[in-house]
């Protein structure tokens, strides 16, 4: 089996944002989508929410300014907060990243508060899911993205992503877990951006992208492995502080140990 040694830069480590490892407060963002200026946060409803604001601001600060003038989206799920709480979540977007909070998903009862504090309000919950929202025990679920991820287009999720198209240059995917690509991988993908290295990084195609798995960052070699006739899938993961590509098999040692 034909394998390659990804080229570790140290010198993009200030360029790529967002996909440095997080810190452990910024699990309580569950989930991230953002498509050009517009971005929305899933965020978990079991933990305080001075926890979430930490999180917000670790995330956004890592963003380095991308979002900055747009528009930002909350999922509350099951957390109940008045209208005080949204206060500090809009100022803190607004004061701290210029963003506009533009749409709030919550459940039911904090539904009720929020329209008994401003009884002028009226809202529709015909677009709030049928359980109130996400739930903390479901932060560990795979995210299924069903299309092609478009340059400026952002997906981060509290597990793993599986991408049914492919990944183009400028379009970012992370996850604290593994990293599926029934595609093309042109852009960045971050595995185990918790700093979990024992996640990977799966494509059909990985062409010249920049990847991450936990703390680890490579660029190249796919280039060479063309050149030799290895075809995909391909497969990454980190072996001896290196992130190693391999053509993907059944038989591969990774599913022979996993």
């Amino acid at each position: 089996m034909e394998s390659e040694t990804m080229i570790e830069n140290p010198n993009l480590m200030p360029d790529v944002g967002e996909f440095v490892p997080g810190t452990a407060g910024e699990l309580a963002v569950m989930r991230v989508v953002g498509r050009g200026k517009h971005i929305e946060f899933t965020l978990d409803d079991g933990v305080p929410i001075e926890s979430v604001k930490t999180g917000l601001q670790s995330y956004l600060d890592r963003t380095q300014g991308r979002f900055k003038g747009g528009n930002a989206a909350l999922n509350l799920g099951s957390r109940v907060l008045d209208a005080e709480a949204i206060s500090s979540l809009e100022s803190l977007l607004r004061d701290n990243f210029e963003l506009t909070l533009t749409g709030l998903w919550c459940g039911p009862d904090a539904l009720r508060v929020l329209l008994a504090q401003s009884p002028g309000v009226s809202a529709s919950t015909q677009d709030l899911p049928a359980d109130g929202g996400q739930r903390p025990d479901d932060r560990t679920e795979t995210l299924l993205v069903r299309g092609t991820c478009r340059s400026g287009m952002t997906v981060h999720n509290n597990g793993a992503v599986v991408v049914m198209g492919d990944v183009n240059p400028g379009a970012e995917i992370s996850a604290t877990g593994d990293v599926v690509i029934y595609g093309r991988l042109c852009g960045l993908a971050h595995a185990g951006s918790s700093g979990a290295e024992d996640s990977i990084v799966v494509a059909l195609s990985i062409e010249e992208p920049q990847l991450r798995i936990g703390r680890h960052m490579g660029t190249g070699a796919l280039a060479r492995m063309a050149r030799k006739g290895v075809s995909g899938p391909y497969i990454a993961t980190v072996q001896d502080d290196n992130i190693i590509i391999e053509q993907y098999t059944p038989k591969s040692t990774w599913m022979q140990e996993r």
